[in-house]
């Protein structure tokens, strides 16, 4: 802080010195105290801020100064009347309010001293560009920033003694005292700031500063460039030309670091040179020769030719070893001329050398440029899959408009249910349906690798044991277990990844659903996890992830919800005397359709085979773990409609209602392992039956949700009847099914559940009870109808849209059901899901059910579009810092980093180094330590 004494005052004006003007002035607007302080020394500011060096020069006073404008005018807009503003020169007083640095050469000049830029700055931009070689662009940008220490002129440089030439000439040579190596550098003077500049990258497009002797040859420059290219292509051998550079060792263009190229070569040129800078080289090689002092000019060995030219005239040249740059590469697309040359250059799509400045151009455009690119392509796969519902046209079925006016008359006491029939256009009750999600873990991860490599600790043994003719068998050996347990590593890496990535494919697809359909219910059809072989940890642990991330914010329906039967409770019928039969009472949960939203949240489960295994495998253990952490495996609930509630003019008799039902079919077929987890199966079924609406009615409508899908014959769906049972030494129980077996499809669901009879004097014509069936364990899929013929035995099943299942639906004394065995979401069978609506419809008076689906896709896309978002995320990052580091960042302030973190490495090391000699003198203190000496155990001998 600026207190206005003395060192205060001294360190502010030394400052000063470093800043214009206008840098002062905004320095005194980032704080009152600052400017405070600095008024108080505002005359010493003023008076020494920074100033242009050339403002005591006045370049119009002399003849001599004015001509050699003009000629440099001339040379550089080629004779035109208009010298151009780029070369214009100084057009007044030397300004105080804008002053910094050239930006190639580093002098300090004002804005009135300035190389102006061209009128049009864009088109001389593209101009600029140079071509590098491919050691070069390979090359860390440190290496080209790095400060420069030769000087180059167009006379005075390196060589080494060239051999005298052929033709007439008066040869002088420079004395060489001593031998120096070709390569020598000269130090050269150079300003505080330059190294800085030169280790920052090109911002011409936004900062054109430099002086007018850097701006000069600018133009001419650039165009002697772009004919060396245009020259090329008009000689080209493949326009039939002789080629460019024939008779030489090498052809092309130059590297555009010219001399500074880092793959250059030495090759020997000759210069013009003129009588100044001749006798300026006499002048530097006499005072090295007698005084020691002056330009260093040892081992260079300048050759001075004189030649007699045309007319008499003497030319003066120098010969010279010089360092060329290598030869850029030519693109075929160049040569033939469907790509204009230094196009790439100009894109940013390869890195190139700015000529104005002499830096490097910056990196973080062809970054901006590809992340740029990137941006649309990202945005567009992220939303499309984030919003593939909408996309892919992913709604519940929605009822008929005859139906949209029955609530219109209903008053409802609870804001909840107002809520819930306010959109007059969406079923009361939809149901997102999905199947098989099968969550894999440690069954399906290969051995992990343990990377003991016995096979190089077996060549380390045989290396000891002096026998070397067994060392290439033994180093065979250690290099095939280092290549195999590599590999296991890299698969059983692979797999985890896969199963984390399984994990989120299949959580998106139920939060996307979820989101955008916004169903009332969601079941899970089986199958909730890969294997019931898994011991309870590993079962906990995919039941975690189940809930925690698949799953995350969805719950378990609370317990009571679906009830299955009050086991130890039983009632005696009065008219029941001496039978010694007993019915489990059952009492019916009814609820509200609607009264409740925390269904929309909860998942029903259905237990599958690869959650408790078949008939023949399971026991009591994996039905409670189950149980536990996923719900009952069987169990029912009943929503009634509130049209109580409503005013119609032809309400139904009884309230609509439409009962879910939850079944266990992994044991209704025998035999079984434990004939009483298959007892108890059954009875829940009677219970159902018990319990069940008189057929005929309906107004009320079953959703049976069970795993196994019912009996059909071979070619209906892809899944055919299969059976397999385990040998008679382990039960000999179900091990294997596809479906229900063809007895107990009749007799327990479609004769039990659901009522249908092919009996025609059966109750109700044995059209039975409406509703359908939704089964998973296919994984492809199938929709098929149940029907069957009166007086006849036999049940039959057609795909839903064939021409035989359309003529039974037509037929109104064909008894039939409908099954839709939902396709898997696993990313295998492209992500699919259910959408299942029920409606009751006042003018038929019986429930609507109509299923629809959503395909995400398979897990390919996911990956691919999380993937290209990543790379994404890492390129504008990796684009952030680059211009971070090449346009804001101080350019010396990763030097300063690489300092500091190399002094505080060896700081460490030093004070490690103390510690460890510290403990050292120490046991030798306590115990005369020796490490030299082997001490006995105690109690040997």
């Amino acid at each position: 802080m600026v207190d206005g004494n003395t060192n205060s005052s001294s360190i502010v004006i030394s400052l000063a010195g470093h800043l214009d003007l206008n840098s002062l002035h905004d320095l005194s607007r980032t704080c009152r105290q600052f400017r405070a302080n600095l008024l108080q020394c505002r005359k010493q500011l003023i008076a020494r801020s920074l100033r242009c060096s050339k403002e005591d020069e006045d370049r119009s006073s002399t003849l001599a100064d004015r001509l050699r404008e003009a000629r440099l005018a001339w040379r550089t807009n080629g004779g035109s009347s208009y010298a151009g503003r780029i070369t214009s020169g100084k057009v007044g007083k030397c300004a105080r309010d804008f002053v910094a640095e050239c930006r190639k050469c580093g002098t300090v000049v004002c804005r009135n001293c300035t190389a102006k830029p061209p009128p049009s700055l864009e088109t001389a931009l593209k101009s600029r560009h140079r071509r590098l070689c491919r050691t070069c662009i390979k090359a860390p940008l440190s290496q080209h920033t790095s400060p420069r220490t030769l000087q180059h002129n167009e006379c005075a440089a390196f060589s080494p003694t060239s051999s005298p030439s052929s033709s007439p000439a008066r040869l002088h040579r420079f004395p060489t005292p001593t031998a120096v190596p070709v390569h020598a550098q000269v130090e050269v003077e150079e300003t505080f700031t330059a190294s800085a500049f030169q280790r920052d990258s090109c911002k011409c497009p936004d900062i054109f500063w430099l002086c007018q002797d850097c701006g000069r040859g600018l133009r001419p420059a650039d165009l002697d460039y772009s004919r060396g290219w245009t020259w090329r292509k008009s000689y080209s051998t493949y326009l039939g030309g002789l080629g460019t550079g024939i008779g030489e060792g090498s052809e092309g263009v130059q590297c555009g670091r010219d001399g500074a190229c880092l793959a250059a070569k030495i090759v020997e040129k000759e210069v013009d040179c003129d009588a100044d800078a001749l006798r300026a080289m006499e002048e530097e090689a006499e005072k090295i020769a007698s005084q020691g002092t002056g330009r260093n000019w040892q081992g260079t060995s300048f050759e001075i030719q004189e030649i007699d030219g045309i007319g008499g005239v003497v030319k003066k040249k120098i010969k010279r070893l010089i360092p060329v740059g290598a030869n850029v590469i030519e693109n075929e697309d160049e040569r033939d001329g469907s790509r204009a040359y230094l196009d790439r250059e100009v894109r940013g799509e390869v890195r190139s050398w700015c000529s104005w400045p002499d830096v490097s151009m910056p990196f973080y455009p062809l970054l901006l440029r590809l992340s740029s690119a990137l941006v649309p392509l990202t945005i567009a796969l992220t939303t499309y899959l984030y919003f593939y519902p909408f996309f892919h046209n992913c709604y519940f079925p929605i009822p008929p408009e005859s139906t949209h006016h029955v609530f219109d008359n209903c008053t409802f006491d609870d804001h909840v249910l107002a809520n819930h029939y306010a959109n007059r256009q969406a079923a009361p009750f939809r149901l997102l349906a999905l199947g098989d999600p099968q969550l894999e873990g440690d069954t399906s991860l290969p051995s992990a690798p343990k990377y003991h490599f016995p096979g190089l600790k077996q060549l380390g043994q045989w290396l000891r044991s002096g026998r070397p003719f067994l060392v290439l068998d033994g180093l065979q050996s250690g290099l095939h277990d280092v290549v195999n347990d590599i590999w296991r590593g890299l698969e059983y890496t692979r797999k985890q990844i896969d199963l984390f990535g399984n994990d989120y494919y299949l959580a998106h697809q139920y939060r996307a659903l979820h989101w955008h359909t916004a169903p009332t219910h969601v079941t899970v059809l089986g199958d909730l996890l890969g294997s019931q072989w898994i011991g309870d940890e590993e079962f906990e642990s995919r039941s975690i992830r189940f809930w925690h991330r698949v799953f995350k914010g969805a719950s378990l329906v609370p317990k009571g919800l679906l009830k299955e039967y009050a086991a130890p409770t039983f009632v005696r019928a009065e008219w029941q005397t001496g039978d010694d039969e007993s019915k489990y009472y059952r009492e019916k949960t009814v609820e509200v359709l609607g009264a409740s939203p925390g269904w929309a949240n909860r998942i029903i489960n259905v237990v599958g085979n690869h959650d408790i295994g078949y008939a023949g495998d399971i026991d009591e253990n994996r039905i409670s773990r189950f149980e536990k952490q996923f719900g009952p495996v069987n169990g029912d609930i009943h929503f009634t409609l509130p049209l109580q509630q409503c005013n119609l003019s032809h309400p139904p008799l009884f309230p609509p209602v439409l009962r879910l039902i939850v079944l266990n079919t992994m044991n209704l077929d025998s035999p079984a392992f434990e004939a009483k987890l298959q007892q108890r199966t059954y009875k829940f079924i009677n219970s159902l039956i018990d319990t069940s609406s008189p057929v005929g009615d309906d107004t009320t409508a079953t959703i049976l949700l069970t795993h196994i899908p019912l009996h059909k014959e071979q070619g209906t769906c892809v899944d055919s009847p299969l059976f397999t049972y385990f040998p008679h030494d382990e039960g000999g129980g179900i091990k294997e099914q596809n479906m229900i077996s063809k007895d107990m499809s009749k007799q327990a669901i479609l004769h039990g559940v659901f009522g249908k009879n092919l009996d025609p004097f059966a109750p109700a014509g044995g059209m039975g009870r409406a509703g359908i069936i939704l089964t998973g364990h296919d994984h492809e899929g199938c929709d098929v109808y149940h029907y069957g013929f009166k007086n006849n035995t036999e049940w039959y099943a057609s795909k839903w849209d064939g021409k035989e299942a359309k003529e039974a639906r037509a037929d109104g004394d064909v008894p039939g059901i409908r099954e839709v065995t939902v396709r898997s979401m696993m990313g295998e069978f492209g992500g699919h899901a259910g959408l299942i609506s029920a409606w009751f419809d006042l003018e038929k008076g019986k429930w609507e059910i109509e299923v629809g689906g959503c395909d995400l896709g398979v897990q390919h896309w996911w990956w691919a579009v999380h993937v290209t978002d990543f790379i994404a995320v890492i390129i504008w990052i990796v684009t952030a810092i680059t211009w971070f580091v090449e346009v804001k960042m101080d350019p010396q302030f990763l030097q300063k980093m690489k300092k500091w973190i190399k002094e505080k490495i060896e700081e460490e090391q030093e004070r490690m180094g103390g510690r460890v000699r510290g403990m050292m003198d120490m046991k030798m203190d306590m115990g005369g330590y020796n490490p030299g000496v082997r001490r006995k155990p105690h109690g040997s001998l």
